[in-house]
């Protein structure tokens, strides 16, 4: 069980650091290019329950971050990256970390994808924005 918790530890490092350049405001070199605005703030729900309110934001480079406030109130940092429709990212609560992959439509109306926690076990993730936020 310890390995998968490196490994997840592992990849959210690979993603962070080596993908985006975490902590990199330039990211004018980035290769990856989003091919839909995401920022903003939606709903999500996880298993077809409602798991909290995300806030997004993604730069031109595809650079992601943003918060993940869940219904019991605790709060999780987004750190990831986006490129094309897909959007790949950690979920980091102070005692555990999750692997997100989503998939948003070409007008940003939704979004779905894997919620992958330490064991391995996935979980269906449904997002839909919020507007006027």
């Amino acid at each position: 069980m310890k390995k998968q918790w490196f490994g997840l530890i592992f990849l959210a490092a690979a993603l962070c650091w080596g993908v985006t350049g975490c902590g990199n405001d330039d990211d004018k070199d980035a290769s990856y290019h989003p091919d839909v605005d995401v920022n903003g703030t939606w709903d999500v729900r996880m298993d077809s329950d409602p798991l909290g309110v995300m806030k997004l934001a993604v730069t031109d480079g595809g650079a992601l971050s943003g918060t993940l406030t869940t219904t019991q109130d605790a709060v999780a940092q987004l750190a990831g990256a986006m490129d094309a429709l897909v959007a790949e990212f950690t979920v980091i609560f102070p005692t555990e970390a999750y692997l997100a992959v989503v998939t948003f439509t070409e007008n940003a109306s939704a979004g779905n994808g894997t919620l992958i926690d330490k064991n391995g076990s996935k979980h269906v993730l449904q997002m839909t924005p919020r507007f006027g936020d």
